[in-house]
């Protein structure tokens, strides 16, 4: 039987309880977590009452779920970032107490095909730039970048990276890191926000298992003359990264009044 105080649901002291285990340190980030079967076993509770437990810890981030496989604890380390702004991954890390890191995994000329060709507006066959690179806080990964930069544009981001792992033994591979250095008017970019599942070779590079929620993040970058310049998909680590944003009612007032 579950302890504490009996006023409380009981759906609510199960999740004390399991907080308090990652308190003890019985449960450790990344801890697969007893069934729902068990639990109910163990503490002689409902299905219903385990699973609004489970539900809630998860929204709060304390857990998270991989289809078919469990329930597992979180890691408490997360970057939080606000969508209202974009930021630079340097300074987005850094704000953590992270060591930043980046990884080039590949970077290459392709001909653009149909669909990036009519993103980035160019013509179908035009060749453009592809990077795919590794994000990492303190050496862990957070976030793979797969990066289609217009040819000319991509080439002077390939120098500039180069240059910069010269001297500072880091490339950072991203048009928002190099676009004052290149006299590069960016304005906006429109963003488009999914929760996914992580694929065998996503998994493989972001070492979380196959399955693990992960966030996909997609975005077109435009200059002041409303022209595009980059198409990025960022694939974020479900329990490393969280966006937030502040939204007001279309009427204009505040919350609650």
């Amino acid at each position: 039987m579950l302890g504490g105080d009996g006023t409380r649901p009981l759906y609510k002291r199960l999740k004390d309880y399991l907080y308090g285990e990652i308190e003890k340190g019985n449960l450790q980030p990344n801890q697969q977590i007893a069934s729902e079967r068990e639990l109910c076993r163990r503490f002689d509770l409902s299905r219903t009452t385990v699973r609004q437990a489970l539900a809630e810890a998860i929204a709060e981030g304390t857990f998270y779920r991989i289809q078919g496989k469990g329930t597992f604890v979180a890691d408490p380390k997360r970057v939080e970032q606000q969508v209202s702004a974009i930021t630079n991954f340097m300074d987005t890390i850094k704000s953590k107490g992270w060591r930043p890191g980046m990884e080039v995994l590949e970077h290459k000329i392709i001909p653009a095909d149909i669909e990036m060709a009519k993103i980035l507006q160019v013509e179908a066959g035009e060749d453009v730039v592809f990077l795919k690179a590794l994000g990492k806080g303190d050496a862990e990964p957070t976030g793979l970048y797969i990066i289609y930069l217009p040819y000319e544009l991509g080439l002077s981001i390939i120098e500039e990276g180069e240059e910069d792992r010269r001297k500072y033994g880091l490339w950072i591979p991203l048009l928002n890191h190099h676009a004052q250095k290149l006299g590069l008017d960016l304005a906006y970019a429109d963003q488009g926000f999914e929760a996914v599942v992580a694929r065998l070779n996503t998994a493989e590079i972001l070492q979380v298992p196959e399955g693990a929620p992960i966030l996909k993040v997609t975005s077109i970058a435009y200059t002041s003359r409303d022209i595009p310049v980059e198409f990025r998909r960022v694939y974020y680590r479900g329990e490393k990264y969280r966006f937030t944003i502040r939204r007001r009612y279309d009427d204009g007032t505040a919350y609650g009044r």
